[in-house]
């Protein structure tokens, strides 16, 4: 009678295995409006060159960009002297939506969202090896952290925010494999001061 629950529980434990696996949705990698433009190199994107580009130029240069097909999807957000434009990318691409901060009338920092984005070792192999690499851990029920890697000179932070990790282990591991969730494009030297 014992081997026959024994056998019955490995049983149940290798369906309940098999059907987990099945429900699991494997991460479909999309092309990055980011990583693909070839239009001017980084910090700038589409022609938008922060602490260059008005904020009537940002717009027509989203406005009529490849990468943008709901020419309705814009938003514009005005707050004081600080204002951003904000827009959201078709399905096809990993990025969800793009922001451009503008002070004064100019584009000083342009951020990507994403929701499966390029791995770091896609950023490390297009822009070399970063200047510095942080994690910033947050503690709460289960902690979080906010890994970055940056590029000072070129104007380019690439991060991935890590939800609800367990800190009993004193440590965080990131992975190059892991997939970046954000990308800020900024003038050169001056991203402590934007955020």
């Amino acid at each position: 009678m014992r081997k026959d629950q024994v056998f019955k529980n490995l049983l149940l434990l290798i369906l309940t295995y098999m059907i987990s696996a099945c429900n699991e949705k494997p991460v479909v990698v999309k092309p990055s409006a980011f990583i693909d433009d070839n239009t001017c190199a980084a910090p700038c994107w589409v022609g938008i060159n922060p602490g260059i580009t008005t904020f009537n130029e940002a717009q027509e240069l989203i406005d009529s960009s490849e990468y943008i097909t709901d020419r309705g999807s814009t938003e514009y957000v005005v707050d004081k002297d600080r204002s951003q434009l904000r827009w959201f990318f078709p399905s096809s691409y990993s990025e969800r939506y793009g922001t451009a901060h503008i002070l004064n009338g100019i584009v000083q920092l342009i951020e990507f969202e994403y929701e499966h984005g390029p791995t770091f070792n896609d950023i490390v192999e297009q822009f070399g090896e970063p200047e510095k690499v942080s994690a910033i851990v947050h503690y709460a029920d289960c902690g979080y952290a906010h890994i970055s890697i940056k590029y000072s000179q070129i104007g380019l932070v690439a991060s991935k925010y890590m939800g609800c990790i367990h800190l009993d282990t004193g440590y965080i591991r990131p992975d190059p494999e892991d997939r970046i969730t954000d990308i800020h494009l900024f003038i050169p030297g001056t991203y402590d001061d934007l955020v």
